[in-house]
């Protein structure tokens, strides 16, 4: 989570960096609330992997709550393999009503519930 941490302080700043793969960490949720907070500020990245980080539910509530509804240049979010469960796919679903840029989306492999 310390790395996250670091990572999330650079991207508040960085106008460059445009895919980040975090794929695989441990950034957990802490790890995930401090990424959600940066991409509030960051406009270039266009791509972040955070699959099977283990963020569960309260870590798709931060990035629904302080990330999806502000960041207007992430195109495709990876979040496969994190534990999400139906409440996360819930808070999830309802972040992406206000997100006008996100164009791909993996949730595979978080027990969102039947369809």
């Amino acid at each position: 989570e310390e790395g996250a941490a670091q990572l999330a302080t650079a991207l508040q700043t960085n106008s460059t960096l445009m895919t980040l793969n975090l794929y695989l960490n441990q950034i957990g949720e802490a790890g995930t609330l401090q990424l959600a907070q940066a991409l509030q500020a960051n406009s270039s990245l266009t791509c972040l992997d955070i699959g099977f980080n283990n963020i569960g539910a309260a870590g798709v509530s931060h990035l629904a709550a302080a990330a999806l509804p502000f960041n207007s240049s992430l195109t495709e979010l990876g979040l496969g393999s994190n534990g999400i469960e139906e409440t996360g796919a819930l808070q999830l679903a309802q972040a992406l009503q206000a997100n006008c840029s996100l164009a791909s989306l993996d949730v595979k492999t978080n027990d969102l519930g039947e369809a």
